[in-house]
């Protein structure tokens, strides 16, 4: 959650700190919008492609949790026996 909201929060400078830490939790906890920017009345448009894309991998580690994520990135699980 610290390290999404710092590398969210230093690509968006011009935003707060409520929509910023609003977002990353929405992301990671499946709880619906936010505050501020990313409301029930707004999106996620006005962010950058990059903090956009670590949204999207706290939505995948929120989703289906952190152990499968990390299992396909292993490279053991990938080998042929």
């Amino acid at each position: 959650f610290i390290v999404a909201t710092l590398s969210v929060a230093a690509f968006e400078p011009a935003k707060d700190l409520t929509t910023i830490v609003t977002s990353v939790l929405a992301m990671l906890s499946n709880i619906g919008p936010g505050f501020e920017v990313v409301g029930p009345s707004g999106n996620f448009s006005t962010f950058s492609p990059f903090s956009k894309i670590i949204l999207g991998f706290c939505m995948l580690a929120g989703r289906l949790e952190l152990y499968p994520i990390l299992v396909v990135f292993m490279p053991a699980v990938w080998r042929r026996s």
